[in-house]
């Protein structure tokens, strides 16, 4: 039993249930729980009894009670409906009649969009699903692979970002921005999905050019549904700022991305200088963090005074590789620790920093054409690391990574343009060192390199000889 009202006259009000009682208990109220009969109020239920507390009645076979509470529209339950939109209406997720503007089903007749602010509400039901934008585009998951789509188009008029967001939507609802209905995947500005029952999805930007036309693609669930499309224009504004966010939610120009450069919050570029652990080098704002002796040079990256002249101490005294077959023994003991991989580089499957803290020998191939060439490297006594890259002072300039998580295989084919010079930059994993070999072979006839299979190089490609051609493996 459970006290609801504590009052002296004992003025109780009435239980909210069937299967309870309000009582008056020494001048206090007290709800109770019966047994019996009851009615649940449901039509088409019979039988019905109180069971711990609850109203519980069996169904009726072939009985079906309509539920149209808060419903303009939309289907009543049992099969009719809760009442009909107007001919320029439809009955939106949300069951309320709302403005219906046709929508165009692909970008060859897609829906005009008229001056920003736009907002229209429509429904992709009965269109076909024409357009997907695959993972990655759109900085996105996959959008858009099930469901129907319908596509709007805007021809901008200012130099900015098309705000787009959706509401009044089902989930699974997309929307993304295009500036080709052909090439989705490299030329999508930006995209938002509806996840759970938020009906909401965005606010997101894409970046637009007057002039120019863009499609905005909604793709709706499987089976269709209804939602509204919002558009406005964002004109950034990075007038007096070296850094910052634009008012769009975007970067103005941005500090320079190695050293210790920072956003202040005054939207001002500074420098903070950092010579932790260094005796020599840059400080990171071009200032120095000491001076090495006679017959030393400074490691580049970790500010370590080692012994000059060593051959491969960085990409300036690189070891030149020669010949159709190279092969190389020796030692990244000794040396500075110079140069790191990129975390995202291509091969590379621990999603981490390659030799961030390791010695490291840098090796250069310049063949007088466009070469490729199959790398392999064997560490011993650590774990060896290999990588290729266009321009030292640069780590993003990464070709390819040649050690491959898990695996510990430390082998690449990279191709090497004419005339230029690429990079090999021998390392290890975390702070280890120690002796490797290091081979590289040009594939300039087919089945030139080691372990190299057909197709694997574009020295080597499978040849597919007259049209109509099959090729399965």
């Amino acid at each position: 039993d459970m006290v609801v009202n504590d009052t002296n006259d004992c003025d109780c009000e009435p239980a909210e249930d069937p299967c309870h009682t309000v009582t008056c208990v020494d001048e206090i109220c007290v709800v109770q729980e019966i047994s019996g009969d009851c009615d649940d109020g449901d039509p088409c239920t019979q039988s019905d009894s109180c069971l711990v507390g609850i109203c519980v009645g069996t169904p009726i076979d072939g009985c079906c009670t309509a539920d149209c509470q808060d419903k303009q529209c939309g289907d009543d339950g049992c099969g009719g409906t809760c009442g009909a939109c107007g001919s320029d209406e439809l009955c939106s997720d949300q069951w309320e009649c709302v403005p219906y503007t046709a929508i165009g089903d692909r970008c060859d007749e897609a829906s005009p969009v008229g001056a920003l602010p736009f907002e229209a509400t429509g429904s992709t039901a009965g269109l076909e699903n024409d357009y997907e934008a695959p993972e990655p585009a759109c900085y996105n998951g996959s959008l858009g692979a099930y469901g129907p789509d319908g596509v709007y188009a805007y021809q901008a008029d200012f130099d900015g970002f098309l705000v787009v967001s959706l509401s009044g939507a089902a989930n699974d609802t997309s929307v993304y921005v295009v500036e080709d209905c052909g090439d989705i995947k490299y030329t999508c500005g930006a995209g938002a999905l509806v996840y759970g029952n938020l009906g909401t999805a965005g606010p997101s930007s894409a970046p637009v050019r007057a002039g120019k036309t863009y499609y905005v693609i909604v793709e709706g669930p499987v089976g269709g549904g209804t939602f509204t499309l919002s558009l406005d224009a964002c004109v950034p504004d990075c007038a007096g700022k070296e850094c910052g966010l634009d008012g769009c939610g975007h970067w103005c120009e941005t500090c320079p991305k190695f050293g210790g450069w920072n956003c202040a919050d005054n939207d001002t570029c500074v420098c903070l200088s950092d010579c932790t652990g260094k005796v020599c080098g840059d400080d990171g704002c071009a200032g120095s963090c000491g001076a090495c002796g006679d017959g030393e040079t400074c490691g580049l990256h970790d500010g370590q005074c080692i012994a000059a002249g060593q051959a491969g101490d960085t990409c300036a005294s690189a070891i030149p590789v020669q010949g159709p077959a190279f092969e190389y023994t020796g030692t990244t003991v000794g040396h500075g620790n110079d140069y790191f991989g990129w975390w995202a580089c291509e091969g590379n499957g621990t999603n981490a920093y390659l030799g961030t803290d390791a010695p490291d020998v840098a090796f250069v191939l310049t063949p007088e054409e466009t070469t490729t060439y199959y790398v392999n490297l064997d560490g011993t006594g650590f774990i060896a690391e290999v990588w290729a890259l266009s321009d030292c002072s640069d780590p993003l300039s990464w070709i390819q990574c040649g050690y491959q998580g898990f695996t510990q295989e430390t082998q690449l084919f990279i191709e090497a343009p004419g005339g230029q010079s690429t990079y090999l930059i021998v390392s290890g994993n975390s702070s280890d060192g120690g002796p490797y070999t290091l081979t590289v072979d040009a594939c300039d006839a087919p089945g030139s390199c080691p372990s190299g299979e057909q197709g694997e190089y574009c020295s080597y490609p499978i040849d597919m000889g007259a049209l109509p051609y099959e090729y399965s493996t």
